[in-house]
């Protein structure tokens, strides 16, 4: 079953989260998300966004974030794979009083 609706956007102090409605085809695991697996859900909207110069390559965004979050933060990006939702947690940096 396919889990249809908005991605939410939570921003908190430490943190912020995104909450992606459904779930990852079945070839696609937590573990292959972080390696940057990446399954086109619709490839005619990607393939006029990749045409528009509006996407870079495949796959790469996670991986990217990774290394981002941890270089800015120190601290590791979170993903959880839920029964209804993907979460990607990525850190924020402290605030310097």
């Amino acid at each position: 079953m396919e889990t249809c609706g908005p991605i939410r956007l939570f921003v908190f102090d430490d943190r912020v989260e995104f909450h992606s409605p459904g779930k990852p085809p079945d070839t696609v695991d937590a573990e292959a998300v972080w390696m940057g697996a990446h399954v086109v859900r619709n490839p005619h909207i990607y393939a006029r966004l990749s045409d528009a110069g509006l996407v870079t390559r495949a796959g790469s965004g996670i991986p990217r974030i990774v290394k981002l979050a941890k270089e800015a933060t120190g601290r590791d990006v979170l993903i959880d794979i839920r029964e209804f939702e993907v979460l990607l947690s990525i850190p924020r940096r402290a605030k310097v009083a």
